[in-house]
């Protein structure tokens, strides 16, 4: 018989306390915004001592970070996105880039975290989302890398995915905070959240050659 290794249930433990502490994190998030984050805050939240977070995250940028790598769109947990990295071949099928800003609509319509990270992103200035901001782009790379020479000729997919992504946050923020239409069109219904997911297949078609 094998004896229990004596390491196993500390270290499940802990796994599963910081699991929990990440848990009390997103749920704070999402109902108070980046406003209401603070380590006292989230140990209130998670019924855990805050020398917790120091302990097992060094620091709330810490847990900040381990909670964004686990629920950003842009993180290593998307499977559509994972999908696409993890392919060796480059992206020759516009499908790809379709289905993954159509992804990317659905998740800022329905993703009350997404929606805070957005704001959180772009209203204050941070050091954690500065490097957020940094991991995003390395990953970026990545992704245009597989679509090298994708694009038709004259057509800068960079700067078209720049606008069709920075469109999609702004779309989707401006029918959750305001509720109003944007353009004659009422993004909270289903017949203008087509209309949009109709407009970036159409971009893409253009831009892209197959």
């Amino acid at each position: 018989m094998k004896k229990r290794k004596v390491s196993s249930g500390p270290i499940r433990e802990k796994a599963r306390t910081m699991d929990r502490i990440v848990q009390a994190f997103g749920r704070l998030f999402k109902r108070e915004g980046h406003a209401g984050i603070s380590s006292s805050a989230v140990a209130r939240e998670s019924n855990y001592n805050r020398s917790l977070i120091n302990r097992y995250f060094g620091d709330l940028d810490g847990l900040v970070e381990t909670y964004i790598k686990q629920t950003d769109f842009w993180g290593d947990t998307n499977p559509v996105l994972k999908d696409i990295l993890s392919n060796e071949k480059t992206i020759e099928d516009k499908k790809d880039i379709q289905d993954l800003l159509q992804n990317l609509f659905s998740e800022m319509l329905d993703n009350k975290e997404l929606q805070n990270l957005i704001l959180w992103e772009i209203s204050e200035e941070s050091d954690i989302m500065k490097k957020v901001a940094r991991d995003r782009e390395a990953m970026g790379e990545n992704l245009f890398s597989k679509l090298e020479n994708a694009n038709k000729e004259d057509v800068d997919i960079r700067a078209l995915l720049a606008l069709q992504i920075a469109g999609i946050y702004y779309l989707a923020l401006h029918s959750k905070v305001n509720g109003s239409t944007f353009c004659g069109i009422d993004i909270n219904t289903s017949e203008g959240q087509s209309r949009i997911n109709n407009a970036l297949s159409k971009i893409t078609e253009l831009a892209v050659k197959k």
